[in-house]
């Protein structure tokens, strides 16, 4: 998991990386020796939240990864980051609720599918969503055997005309879905691969929701009724997304893309910009809004 920051942090000895600068920003390395680090969200105390696991036969060659994992605030000389287990539960997404009807918990995607000779084939009662308590860690079900395989996740701000329920993409299916507080479930739109998304917060981006179709390598923009119009094109296999929290980051939204290691800053026009460049297959990212001003990607 990198970090990307304004100020220069010096790198944990062990890892092998090499800095980098991207302008006014350092790329350093917080924690390495993650397998298959995935999701990531920020706990009530700025500190890292992930998914991250080897890759255990899951029903099939399912990339899975096998853990909910915190990483504490780095400390010493070089600064390293303490990894800890938080919750055995896999998945590859992870949000915290908004509160209201959804609560506070952190939800969990975790799909489940079988790998035949490269084919993936969703059975009927696959696709979970957990809950896990942000303090005490218990692990509750939120929605389960969805018949669908849920990878992104994205709850609406206050202000937005999608309030009142949570967004998840299909992947391998062809479906973005809308859940509500008691897992109802309704098909937004049946657009194919989606994976990232993230709502806009008004202003130059407006309230749509934005999602990700890596197989295109595009940015889609979708509408209260499901349509959809290209936002961002030309990237190799974009993942996730997220809007940048004001300051040195500005508003922009900012684009993992694991097939050319870059992270991709978009403007309210859908121009691109290489912000960072040289990462492996870079996945989750999330931004902390306080000092210090920080973008955690994993990678």
């Amino acid at each position: 998991i990198l970090n990307l920051l304004a100020t220069h942090i010096p790198l944990k000895s062990s890892c092998g990386v090499t800095q980098a600068l991207f302008g006014a920003f350092t790329k350093t390395t917080f924690a390495c020796g993650l397998a298959r680090p995935r999701g990531v969200m920020l706990d009530s105390n700025g500190n890292p939240l992930i998914v991250a696991g080897s890759a255990p036969l899951d029903r099939g060659y399912s990339l899975m990864p096998n853990g909910l994992f915190r990483l504490a605030p780095a400390t010493g000389t070089p600064q390293t980051a303490a990894l800890s287990l938080f919750a055995p539960v896999s998945g590859v997404a992870l949000k915290p609720g908004p509160g209201g009807a959804f609560g506070t918990e952190i939800h969990v995607a975790r799909p489940r599918f079988f790998n035949v000779r490269g084919k993936v084939l969703v059975q009927p009662g696959d696709g979970e969503i957990f809950r896990v308590h942000p303090t005490s860690s218990a692990i509750s079900v939120f929605t389960r055997a969805l018949n669908f395989a849920p990878t992104g996740m994205a709850f609406p701000p206050p202000t937005s005309p999608f309030l009142g329920n949570l967004f998840v993409t299909d992947f391998f299916g062809a479906g973005l879905r809308r859940i509500g507080p008691t897992g109802v479930i309704s098909t937004l739109s049946g657009l194919p691969n989606l994976q990232g998304l993230a709502f806009g917060l008004g202003g130059a981006f407006g309230t749509s929701l934005y999602a990700t179709q890596p197989s295109s390598g595009r940015v889609l923009r979708v509408s209260t009724v499901g349509a959809s119009t290209a936002f961002a094109t030309g990237m190799t296999s974009p993942m996730e997304i997220a809007f940048g929290p004001g300051g040195a980051f500005g508003t922009d939204l900012y684009v993992t893309d694991a097939g050319s290691g870059i992270i991709w800053r978009v403007n309210n026009n859908g121009a691109k910009t290489p912000f960072a460049t040289g990462l492996g297959a870079p996945f989750g990212l999330v931004f902390r809004p306080t000092t210090p001003l920080s973008l955690f990607v994993t990678d």
